[in-house]
Protein backbone atom coordinates (compact mmCIF):
# COMPACT_ATOMS: atom_id res chain seq x y z
CA UNK A 1 0.00 0.00 0.00
CA UNK A 2 1.40 3.40 -0.95
CA UNK A 3 1.78 6.19 1.60
CA UNK A 4 -1.11 7.96 -0.20
CA UNK A 5 -3.24 4.87 0.43
CA UNK A 6 -2.20 4.79 4.09
CA UNK A 7 -3.05 8.47 4.45
CA UNK A 8 -6.41 7.85 2.78
CA UNK A 9 -7.01 4.90 5.12
CA UNK A 10 -6.42 7.13 8.16
CA UNK A 11 -8.58 9.89 6.65
CA UNK A 12 -11.25 7.29 5.88
CA UNK A 13 -11.22 6.17 9.50
CA UNK A 14 -11.52 9.81 10.54
CA UNK A 15 -14.50 10.28 8.20
CA UNK A 16 -16.18 7.23 9.72
CA UNK A 17 -15.75 8.63 13.23
CA UNK A 18 -16.15 12.29 12.34
CA UNK A 19 -19.58 12.86 13.88
CA UNK A 20 -18.25 11.45 17.16
CA UNK A 21 -15.15 13.62 16.96
CA UNK A 22 -17.46 16.63 16.63
CA UNK A 23 -19.39 15.55 19.73
CA UNK A 24 -16.09 14.92 21.53
CA UNK A 25 -14.81 18.37 20.56
CA UNK A 26 -17.98 19.94 21.95
CA UNK A 27 -17.72 18.01 25.23
CA UNK A 28 -15.59 20.81 26.68
CA UNK A 29 -18.28 23.38 25.98
CA UNK A 30 -19.90 25.43 23.22
CA UNK A 31 -17.78 26.43 20.23
CA UNK A 32 -18.07 28.00 16.81
CA UNK A 33 -17.12 26.15 13.62
CA UNK A 34 -13.49 27.23 13.33
CA UNK A 35 -12.84 26.37 16.98
CA UNK A 36 -14.39 22.93 16.43
CA UNK A 37 -12.14 22.35 13.38
CA UNK A 38 -9.08 23.35 15.40
CA UNK A 39 -10.12 21.17 18.35
CA UNK A 40 -10.63 18.12 16.12
CA UNK A 41 -7.18 18.69 14.64
CA UNK A 42 -5.74 18.81 18.19
CA UNK A 43 -7.69 15.71 19.26
CA UNK A 44 -6.50 13.66 16.31
CA UNK A 45 -2.98 15.00 16.75
CA UNK A 46 -1.88 15.16 13.16
CA UNK A 47 -1.83 17.52 10.20
CA UNK A 48 -5.52 16.85 9.63
CA UNK A 49 -7.83 19.84 9.70
CA UNK A 50 -11.40 19.12 8.67
CA UNK A 51 -12.75 21.31 5.93
CA UNK A 52 -15.81 23.46 6.41
CA UNK A 53 -17.39 21.37 3.65
CA UNK A 54 -17.21 18.36 5.97
CA UNK A 55 -17.81 20.07 9.32
CA UNK A 56 -20.91 22.14 8.63
CA UNK A 57 -23.00 19.40 6.99
CA UNK A 58 -22.09 17.17 9.95
CA UNK A 59 -23.09 19.87 12.44
CA UNK A 60 -26.37 20.42 10.60
CA UNK A 61 -27.11 16.68 10.61
CA UNK A 62 -26.26 16.43 14.32
CA UNK A 63 -28.53 19.38 14.99
CA UNK A 64 -31.42 17.84 13.00
CA UNK A 65 -30.93 14.60 14.94
CA UNK A 66 -31.02 16.47 18.25
CA UNK A 67 -27.40 15.84 19.33
CA UNK A 68 -26.35 19.50 19.17
CA UNK A 69 -28.10 22.84 19.16
CA UNK A 70 -26.84 26.15 17.86
CA UNK A 71 -27.30 29.77 18.76
CA UNK A 72 -25.93 33.06 17.54
CA UNK A 73 -23.23 34.79 19.55
CA UNK A 74 -22.73 38.11 17.83
CA UNK A 75 -22.03 37.21 14.21
CA UNK A 76 -20.96 33.64 14.92
CA UNK A 77 -23.07 30.54 15.16
CA UNK A 78 -22.06 28.56 18.22
CA UNK A 79 -22.80 24.87 18.74
CA UNK A 80 -23.24 22.94 21.97
CA UNK A 81 -24.14 19.42 23.01
CA UNK A 82 -27.68 18.58 24.01
CA UNK A 83 -28.45 15.97 26.68
CA UNK A 84 -29.04 13.50 23.85
CA UNK A 85 -25.63 14.41 22.39
CA UNK A 86 -23.90 13.93 25.75
CA UNK A 87 -25.59 10.52 26.13
CA UNK A 88 -24.51 9.48 22.62
CA UNK A 89 -20.96 10.64 23.31
CA UNK A 90 -20.88 8.76 26.61
CA UNK A 91 -22.11 5.57 24.92
CA UNK A 92 -19.27 5.77 22.35
CA UNK A 93 -16.49 7.32 24.45
CA UNK A 94 -14.34 4.17 24.66
CA UNK A 95 -14.51 3.66 20.89
CA UNK A 96 -13.68 7.31 20.27
CA UNK A 97 -10.72 7.32 22.66
CA UNK A 98 -9.40 4.03 21.22
CA UNK A 99 -9.70 5.50 17.72
CA UNK A 100 -7.90 8.71 18.73
CA UNK A 101 -5.05 6.74 20.36
CA UNK A 102 -4.73 4.59 17.23
CA UNK A 103 -4.58 7.59 14.86
CA UNK A 104 -2.05 9.34 17.10
CA UNK A 105 0.18 6.24 17.16
CA UNK A 106 0.05 5.95 13.37
CA UNK A 107 0.91 9.63 13.05
CA UNK A 108 3.79 9.35 15.53
CA UNK A 109 5.26 6.41 13.63
CA UNK A 110 4.80 8.21 10.31
CA UNK A 111 6.52 11.29 11.71
CA UNK A 112 9.41 9.24 13.13
CA UNK A 113 9.87 7.47 9.79
CA UNK A 114 9.75 10.73 7.85
CA UNK A 115 6.50 9.89 6.08
CA UNK A 116 4.93 13.15 7.27
CA UNK A 117 7.68 15.15 5.54
CA UNK A 118 7.14 13.19 2.35
CA UNK A 119 3.39 13.76 2.50
CA UNK A 120 3.92 17.52 2.92
CA UNK A 121 6.12 17.53 -0.18
CA UNK A 122 3.53 15.48 -2.09
CA UNK A 123 0.80 17.91 -1.03
CA UNK A 124 2.97 20.84 -2.16
CA UNK A 125 3.37 19.19 -5.57
CA UNK A 126 -0.36 18.48 -5.89
CA UNK A 127 -1.44 21.95 -4.72
CA UNK A 128 0.78 23.60 -7.34
CA UNK A 129 0.01 21.06 -10.05
CA UNK A 130 3.73 20.32 -10.53
CA UNK A 131 4.45 17.67 -13.16
CA UNK A 132 6.96 15.20 -11.71
CA UNK A 133 9.13 13.55 -14.40
CA UNK A 134 8.45 9.83 -14.92
CA UNK A 135 12.09 9.01 -14.09
CA UNK A 136 11.64 10.50 -10.60
CA UNK A 137 8.23 8.80 -10.15
CA UNK A 138 9.78 5.42 -11.09
CA UNK A 139 12.65 5.92 -8.63
CA UNK A 140 10.22 6.87 -5.83
CA UNK A 141 8.08 3.79 -6.59
CA UNK A 142 11.20 1.58 -6.42
CA UNK A 143 12.23 3.04 -3.08
CA UNK A 144 8.71 2.80 -1.65
CA UNK A 145 8.73 -0.92 -2.50
CA UNK A 146 12.06 -1.28 -0.65
CA UNK A 147 10.63 0.50 2.38
CA UNK A 148 7.51 -1.63 2.23
CA UNK A 149 9.66 -4.78 2.22
CA UNK A 150 11.56 -3.51 5.28
CA UNK A 151 8.31 -2.80 7.13
CA UNK A 152 6.88 -6.21 6.20
CA UNK A 153 10.06 -7.82 7.52
CA UNK A 154 9.79 -5.85 10.79
CA UNK A 155 6.17 -7.00 11.16
CA UNK A 156 7.09 -10.63 10.45
CA UNK A 157 10.10 -10.47 12.80
CA UNK A 158 7.72 -9.28 15.53
CA UNK A 159 5.70 -12.45 15.02
CA UNK A 160 2.81 -11.03 13.00
CA UNK A 161 1.55 -11.78 9.54
CA UNK A 162 1.93 -8.64 7.39
CA UNK A 163 -1.36 -7.35 5.99
CA UNK A 164 -2.19 -8.19 2.41
CA UNK A 165 -2.60 -5.62 -0.31
CA UNK A 166 -6.14 -4.38 -0.87
CA UNK A 167 -7.73 -5.52 -4.12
Amino acid sequence: MSSDSRTELVKGRIRGMFRYLVLYALSEGPAHGYAIMKKISEIVGMDYVPSSGVLYPTLHALEREGYVRSFMDGRRRVYELTDKGRAELESRIKDIERFVRSVRRVHAIARRMGISRIMRLAAFIVERDIEVPQQIVSEIERRVKEIEELLRKAIADAGYKPPTEPE
